[in-house]
């Protein structure tokens, strides 16, 4: 198959393909002639590299696909029948690939879609080239399945070999059509970034989030397992040779979460490497009964019935979060029932829920859930959940022997304390960044919560706190900074200090 090409010059338009140099292949390439020789020497990247490129630096090797990549846009979201089984030798395989040779953008145009979001680089960026692909994965319960993923390659990367990075999105929907993979600026603020300073870098959807299944939302070993698998995946896409032993997995909110169930699963799940830096913004992270409210909201469902539309106030995240929850743990995981809508009042389920796949982003599936949870939908005012549901539910949170802690209820209480990790204490380090202004997941609620509970796993996490950054702009602010400590930590020197840190707020961990 003929060759793309991509530019190392950075003011070199990569949508003129055939004009270029330096190859990054769209079919099998020839390994012997890169398995070997100066990239397996070369130092990794200095700790005050800075996130941008230096535009004196001269142009590098460039990043070699070794998979075909001509499958169409639809392609990429259906797993091909007639796989072999699924195993530690196929584990992360590439099934699908497509090049989005639109979506190549040279390095003023990357610098130009991360100005839009507030982030600056500090250098002129790498430009980038743009993949879609499918790999194979194990959902959390050991099912075979595959994840979609988008795939960034800079055009100038830093001196090979590099690590592989790997970048966990927030929530934005369980619809299909909601998978930002599909959405070319939906990763701009978690993922471009690393490829404007040089790391070819993946982000996977979740299995289940955009092709066959249901997104096990918030399903700590579903979701880490899907990031250590794209790491594997992300390594056998590319040239042999491009890649240190060193794994990076970084993520915001859901994909926070994510990234720290990454770092308490590497050790014994692995990651294709090692996993040797871990970075988390806002984490979405269970780890007790009350996360994101959730004994609250059962136990007193008429105090979360208020919904602020422009400030999408901490109620309705709550009710979101749970919903989903709810709805990808029984629909794709319940051993009892393989209907999402089993623990809500048909009212609801037919009307928000039989809405689930069409409904992108945090505010429409807010309002969706508020008219749900009001008469004449609710079974009573803001009350999403079954009422026998709920009732066990009640039962299993005042202790798991009660009788009436039984059925559903009991099921999805089961899953909810079995889903809790420990965080590795001899694995990855981790950063952990926070907006103290943050609504949606309130620091004394959560990010004090879970820094506590890390340091009582026996890690002790970098923890930066910007005093005014809210939950939607703490990984803009902030991730310029990341990639300096994870250079820092991958180079085995002191990391950077937190700029202008403040303290968390005192635990509220009820």
């Amino acid at each position: 198959m003929k060759a793309a090409r991509i530019c190392l010059g950075l003011g070199v338009s990569l949508v003129a393909l055939g004009a270029c140099s330096a190859p990054v292949s769209d079919g099998p390439a020839d390994l012997g002639a890169h398995d070997a020789g100066p990239l397996d020497g070369a130092a990794p990247p200095p700790p005050d590299a800075g996130p941008g490129r230096d535009a004196t630096t001269p142009p590098a090797p460039s990043l070699t696909v070794t998979v075909a990549c001509s499958d169409d846009a639809d392609a990429v979201y259906v797993t091909p029948a007639g796989l072999p089984a699924l195993d530690a030798t196929t584990q992360g395989d590439p099934v699908r690939c497509r090049h989005d040779v639109a979506e190549d953008t040279d390095g003023p145009g990357v610098d130009g879609q991360l100005a839009s979001i507030g982030i600056s680089p500090g250098a002129p960026s790498s430009g980038v080239v743009v993949y879609r692909i499918s790999f194979r994965t194990f959902r959390g319960d050991g099912t075979p399945a595959a994840s979609t993923a988008r795939v960034y390659l800079p055009t100038q990367p830093l001196p090979l070999p590099l690590p592989v990075v790997v970048a966990g999105h927030p929530s934005v929907g369980m619809g299909d059509a909601c998978a930002p993979s599909r959405d070319p600026t939906s990763l701009r603020d978690v993922a471009l970034p690393w490829a404007a300073a040089g790391y070819a870098v993946i982000a996977p959807d979740y299995a289940g989030f955009g092709n066959e299944g249901v997104e096990g939302y918030l399903n700590n070993r579903d979701q880490g397992q899907s990031l250590l698998d794209g790491a594997r995946a992300l390594r056998k896409l590319l040239v042999v040779g491009a890649f240190t032993d060193q794994v990076v997995v970084a993520g915001f909110s859901q994909g926070g979460g994510a990234a720290l169930s990454a770092q308490a699963l590497a050790g014994t799940y692995g990651a294709g490497g090692t996993l040797a830096a871990v970075v988390a913004f806002a984490p979405e992270w269970p780890i007790r009964d009350n996360s994101f409210a959730f004994a609250d909201m059962v136990r007193n469902p008429d105090t979360f019935v208020s919904y602020d539309l422009a400030n999408q106030n901490l109620s309705y995240s709550n009710h979101a979060i749970w919903t989903q929850r709810a709805y990808g743990y029984l629909a794709g995981f319940s051993p009892l029932t393989s209907d999402g809508g089993a623990a809500f009042p048909a009212p609801v389920a037919s009307t928000f829920l039989g809405d689930m796949d069409g409904l992108c982003g945090e505010v429409a599936i807010g309002a969706a859930i508020y008219v749900a949870a009001h008469p004449p939908f609710g079974a009573r005012n803001g009350d999403l959940f079954d009422p026998a549901f709920r009732a066990s539910l009640v039962a299993c949170l005042d202790g798991a022997g009660a009788p009436s802690c039984s059925g559903l209820g009991q099921d999805f209480y089961g899953y909810l304390t079995a889903n809790r990790l420990i965080a590795d204490a001899a694995g990855a380090p981790v950063l952990y960044l926070q907006g103290l202004a943050d609504t949606v997941l309130p620091p004394a609620k959560e990010a004090a919560c879970i820094t506590q509970k890390l340091t009582d796993d026996g890690l002790a996490p970098q923890v930066c706190v910007d005093a005014t950054a809210q939950h939607t702009d703490v990984t803009n602010r902030n991730i310029p900074f990341a990639i300096r400590w994870v250079q820092a930590t991958l180079a085995g020197t002191t990391p950077p200090a937190c700029p202008a840190s403040t303290a968390l707020p005192t635990a509220d961990c009820n």
